[in-house]
């Protein structure tokens, strides 16, 4: 062994201890695990868990100027979620072609892959120009409503070798950051004047007398089962899973669902986090609370959008903040592997900002700063993730991984 190849191992033995010391990597790990990729890691340690980590890639990646951006997403990730399913692009006003391109992309190339979806297309407030504003009638809306939802279910089912899961219903329930507007927290979130980006235009179908809820999400469910009957059924929410409010009245929904028939398998939490998340107690409970819930009522749960809402200062620069805060949810999250967990979805793939509301930029720490994506393979976000797979893999013990 030559000089500087004994001097590289001392090294390289060196770091690995000081990461299993400072960064809590348990002795039991293989020196090369964490040189694997998420998808190397989901596919050796969780096989049969039903547990899967993933991104969701936007239409751009399938252009050929992306192929190696694309690439990355197919050796990184078994499992996507696709928002090309979303009413706003495949159906967004009566009479309108069908638009199934873009998302049958995606299920041919998971296909190939040997990847999985989850099809992000709910009855939700991502709504076309048409839907938005309090001018339609109720038949309008639900006749939209109904062919969207049918002919996308039929499509999913016809995929069901690749698409798992579906989320039928999104944000239905207004959450604190809307108070003030028409709608309070803890209400049903609806429809608003046409040039208010951010709606949810289908509570004008009406609600049902017996159960109190919109008639929407109890037709939703009714035509994804209907059309969809061997896929799992999502249902989405947003925001803080301590603020029980909101998250009672998903879990009434769920339960009056299933009491009429309607199968519910998930529940989804849109993980838009603020930095420092994890130094609230409330919000580590409220996670764990939901979390357990699911499982107690035979529901997987999902985390559907994870990303940090990060300060203009920090959301280039502090990537051990982020790591941080990502790596918490992380691990309170996959210690449930087995006991109702079933996918963490990272929203970005890269830092960036977005403008959500359509009148403000909020900035968002994704799995890497940018996308020289080799020159992070260091990066502490990416790491952060991987070491919380390996901390929870159940079979980490009886397994081990050659690469």
């Amino acid at each position: 062994m030559c000089i500087n190849t004994r001097v590289m191992f001392k090294f390289s033995v060196l770091s690995t201890f000081i990461l299993t010391f400072c960064l809590g990597v348990s002795a039991q790990y293989k020196e090369e695990d964490l040189s694997l990729s998420i998808r190397e890691i989901n596919e050796k340690y969780y096989k049969g868990t039903n547990f899967y980590v993933g991104v969701a890639p936007g239409s751009s990646y399938l252009s050929p100027a992306n192929k190696e951006k694309l690439a990355f997403v197919t050796d990184e990730f078994k499992y996507i979620t696709s928002s090309a399913f979303k009413q706003t692009y495949v159906y967004p006003e009566p009479n309108a072609p069908w638009n199934d391109k873009e998302y049958k992309e995606w299920i041919e190339l998971a296909r190939k892959n040997g990847m999985v979806i989850r099809a992000h297309g709910p009855v939700s407030p991502q709504v076309s120009q048409w839907a938005k504003g309090l001018d339609h009638t109720a038949e309008e809306m639900l006749s939209v409503m109904t062919t969207f939802m049918t002919r996308q279910a039929k499509d999913i089912q016809a995929n069901r070798d690749v698409v798992l899961w579906m989320d039928v219903v999104n944000e239905t329930v207004a959450t604190s950051e809307m108070e003030g507007a028409r709608y309070k927290r803890g209400e049903w979130f609806g429809p608003m004047e046409k040039n208010v980006f951010w709606q949810n235009p289908w509570l004008i179908i009406g609600i049902d007398e017996k159960s109190g809820i919109p008639i929407y999400i109890l037709k939703a469910f009714e035509l994804a089962n209907k059309y969809a009957p061997d896929v799992k059924k999502v249902l989405n929410n947003q925001r803080d899973p301590s603020d029980d409010l909101v998250w009672d009245k998903l879990k009434y929904t769920i339960k009056y669902l299933r009491s009429i028939g309607e199968r519910v398998d998930g529940i989804g939490w849109q993980a838009h986090v603020s930095l420092g998340w994890e130094n609230d107690p409330e919000k580590v409970e409220g996670l764990k609370r939901q979390i357990e819930w699911a499982h107690a009522n035979n529901l997987e749960f999902h985390i559907t959008e994870l990303d940090v809402i990060c300060p203009v200062d920090k959301w280039k620069t502090d990537r051990q903040a982020q790591a941080k805060t990502i790596g918490t949810i992380c691990d309170i999250a996959m210690s449930y592997v087995g006991k109702g967990m079933a996918t963490i979805n990272f929203w970005d793939i890269i830092d960036g900002s977005r403008n959500l509301s359509g009148n403000n930029n909020k900035y968002f720490g994704g799995i890497f700063p940018d996308h020289d994506i080799e020159k992070h393979r260091n990066d502490p976000v990416y790491l952060a993730i991987k070491r919380a797979m390996l901390k929870h893999a159940p079979s980490l013990s009886t397994q081990s991984v050659k690469r």
